[in-house]
């Protein structure tokens, strides 16, 4: 005979399972929004990290939220050309990784052991753990790197990475601006 609680139990244990939610990826802004900032010749204006859910064994995302760097879009200032525009130097990261709930882990495993011997008699028992270290593999691209030029008094605001930038002000030394 069948035990249902055995078989419900299982049936929710799968349902847990593979019912977790697809993965997704996010960007993340270093910067905060809605404020004034600074920013000096050489300094970052803008960076936003990317991550992607880290999928379990079915594909879906972690239920633990863990997640899996994808790389970063940084935007700089450098400064201001003779024609009076503003210099920006844009550099786009990817990180390609293959990670896992199971890869990131790895494996741990335990096996115990019994012996005897005769002539004198001897008894060996013990014990042994094993783990194996996560296999992922994960690939750093090269940086997609370019400057541009930006009139800012024709046009004060740009898009990058999804996010606008207003520029308020800018001379040979700072850039002042906000993210909105």
């Amino acid at each position: 005979m069948v035990n249902i609680s055995k078989v419900f139990a299982t049936i929710c244990l799968i349902a847990i399972i593979t019912g977790c939610m697809p993965v997704q990826s996010d960007q993340v802004l270093s910067q905060p929004k809605g404020q004034q900032l600074v920013a000096n010749v050489g300094g970052v204006v803008l960076k936003v990290k990317k991550t992607r859910d880290l999928p379990n064994v079915f594909g879906k995302a972690d239920m633990f939220g863990r997640t899996v760097d994808e790389g970063y879009t940084e935007l700089r200032y450098e400064g201001i050309n003779k024609a009076g525009e503003v210099v920006f130097q844009l550099m786009d990261l990817d990180v390609y990784s293959d990670e896992d709930t199971l890869s990131r882990s790895g494996s741990h495993s335990n096996s115990n052991f019994n012996g005897s011997a005769n002539q004198t008699f001897a008894n060996v028992s013990g014990s042994s753990n094993t783990f194996v270290a996560a296999n992922a593999h994960k690939q750093i691209l090269p940086a997609h790197t370019s400057e541009f030029k930006v009139n800012f008094h024709k046009k004060p605001s740009i898009v990058v990475a999804n996010q606008t930038i207003h520029i308020l002000e800018a001379d040979s030394v700072n850039l002042t601006y906000e993210i909105q």
